[in-house]
């Protein structure tokens, strides 16, 4: 054993706990939870608490809008759940607040270099780069293609009812394994796959691939305790990000195959340009397609292989935003703006502070002192963090009723009653995020959901004791 070395490493390791716990740091000392276990803080609780969100609504509620909550080793991060704090955040994002250096390396090793990793001005350009592709001319060219795979969805219903032996009474279907297992995420895979790059995955006709087994592990596959650790060192040792647990042999499975279709489509899409000088649009209306046309217009737009690579890796790993506002509708905008209030995908953003700042707050808070601010001033190098879940549900912004299920808050006036309005996401949810990082594929995957919705819903009818459980009793719609 190499005794110096093992000196040297417990020597520095204790001095970088001794320094995180004993520094002062300048951010505004904050009201908030104390928590039992001075190493870990609330890690632990947030990393394998069910609904992390219950949480952050408690701690609002004996704390204020604004808090602080013990993290590891002795670190504090700020939680906002202020709509004012929240716009100047989310407005700062990218510059002054940034995903931390583990959170970055994860993302480039198993996406890519692309807009969900970038930051500041790289970031800025490649948003640029991608917005003719989701515009939406872009998001009509890719239309049929939606329609293709919701019939294919349409008919597996279908062939469900066909087969079935008292079809005219309905089906029993677990809706919720049914969505969340073959048809929708075989829809989801193929007209991403389809629409993002020309590729047909084949999940609707029953094929396997290393896209679809990592979906199904997004919601079968329980947090291993490998992957809870590297959760809680991650922030400490960014490297540790990329140990192969099961869950990152999924992702790097998923880049190199999504790799090797890109870099065919690239090729294709390359000689085609130097031959003829320009691409078809009848031929290829694709998104990696519309990246080229844009670059090809302009040369400042230009992107790199491995930043398309990592576009067309946020278009599959954005495979569970695929919601939308339909409209035309009240009562169905009001169903669906429900679900994306209730049900974000995200649950929460976590930045750090890459310079110091000031945060305006709506209204003042008391501190632990017992005075009151209506700022705060955040330290470079501080968490801050904005509980989506919380904040969608919070009764302070939607309520008394915030935790209910009700398309009604939708119709009418009834929300500009609520605090809600003060929001500045999109319909005031947080769903789609805000500011520069605003999730750019939202016309994409409202336009999805559309037409799912237009295609599968409208054939058929589903009943059951209770509406809000599975299972269901499914039939066809009979039409004279």
């Amino acid at each position: 054993m190499n005794t110096p070395l093992v000196v040297t490493t417990i020597g520095a390791t204790a001095f970088l706990v001794a320094w995180l716990f004993y520094r002062r740091s300048r951010t505004t000392v904050l009201r908030g939870p104390h928590s039992n276990n001075p190493l870990l803080g609330f890690t632990v609780e947030l990393a394998r608490f069910e609904r992390p969100d219950k949480l952050f609504a408690r701690w609002e509620l004996d704390h204020g809008p604004v808090f602080q909550i013990p993290s590891l080793f002795g670190a504090k991060h700020v939680v906002l759940c202020d709509p004012k704090a929240i716009a100047h955040f989310y407005s700062k994002d990218t510059f002054t607040y940034r995903q931390t250096a583990a959170v970055r390396l994860y993302v480039k090793h198993f996406f890519g270099p692309g807009v969900l990793w970038a930051e500041g001005e790289i970031h800025k350009r490649q948003r640029k780069a991608l917005s003719p592709a989701f515009s939406n001319a872009a998001i009509r060219n890719v239309t049929s293609i939606f329609y293709d795979c919701a019939y294919k969805l349409k008919n597996s219903w279908d062939s469900t009812l066909a087969t079935a032996t008292n079809s005219k009474d309905g089906v029993i279907i677990e809706v919720q394994q049914w969505c969340f297992i073959i048809p929708i995420i075989a829809f989801r895979v193929d007209s991403i796959g389809l629409a993002g790059f020309s590729h047909d995955f084949g999940a609707l006709d029953g094929k396997r691939s290393p896209v679809v087994a990592a979906f199904d592990s997004f919601n079968y596959s329980k947090m291993s305790i490998g992957t809870a650790c590297l959760l809680i060192i991650g922030p400490f040792f960014p490297s540790f990000a990329q140990i192969p647990v099961q869950r990152n042999i999924l992702f790097a499975n998923l880049r190199r195959n999504v790799e090797e279709i890109a870099d065919d489509l690239l090729h294709k899409n390359r000689v085609e340009m130097e031959a003829n000088g320009k691409m078809d649009d009848k031929r290829d209306k694709s998104i990696v397609a519309a990246l080229l046309r844009a670059e090809s217009a302009d040369g400042n737009l230009r992107l790199s292989r491995d930043e398309i690579v990592g576009q067309n890796l946020m278009l599959v790993a954005g495979w569970s935003i695929t919601l939308s506002i339909t409209t035309g509708l009240p009562y169905l905008d009001g169903v669906v703006r429900e679900i994306l209030r209730l049900h974000p995908a995200i649950p929460e953003t976590m930045r750090q502070a890459a310079e110091d700042d000031v945060i305006p707050l709506s209204q003042p808070i008391q501190t632990p002192g017992g005075s009151t601010t209506d700022r705060i001033f955040v330290e470079k190098g501080t968490l801050v963090r904005v509980p989506i879940s919380h904040i969608n549900q919070a009764p302070s912004l939607w309520g008394e009723d915030a935790a209910k299920f009700l398309p009604s808050r939708w119709i009418g006036d009834g929300l500009s009653k609520t605090r809600a309005t003060e929001l500045q996401g999109y319909r005031h949810l947080l769903t789609f995020v805000d500011g520069p990082r605003a999730c750019i594929g939202r016309g994409f995957a409202t336009t999805e959901f559309k037409v799912c919705v237009d295609t599968v819903i409208e054939s058929h009818t589903a009943k059951g004791e209770d509406v809000a459980r599975v299972p269901l009793i499914v039939r066809s719609v009979e039409r004279a």
